[in-house]
């Protein structure tokens, strides 16, 4: 993810929240030394360059595994096996993922 393109990121591409009615979720992204923040609230799902008060979730990484997991091509097992590190519940990204027939989410 380089540091100019977070601001374009297609997050509404293949996030979306399945869950509008459940509470505001951050998730920090930390890659290339840039963070960025996926917030989810409402319905919506959008990105931010910064930090997160209190995220969710902080995923700290190779652009290649943050984006594996948060599309659901990877579960959070396998992208840490892979040397992403995951701090806090990795089961918040299950509200926003396309789901994955036979694979669990747990990590």
């Amino acid at each position: 993810m380089k540091p100019n393109s977070v601001k374009n990121f297609p997050a509404s591409l293949f996030l979306h929240d399945r869950t509008p009615d459940g509470p505001p979720l951050a998730i920090e992204l930390r890659a290339e030394g840039r963070p960025a923040v996926i917030e989810v609230s409402g319905g919506t799902v959008s990105t931010r360059l910064g930090t997160a008060p209190a995220p969710d979730l902080v995923l700290e990484g190779h652009p290649q595994l943050i984006l594996g997991l948060i599309s659901a091509r990877l579960t959070p097992a396998e992208a840490r096996d892979r040397g992403l590190g995951i701090e806090r519940d990795p089961g918040v990204l299950e509200r926003l993922q396309p789901e994955r027939a036979g694979i669990s989410q747990a990590g």
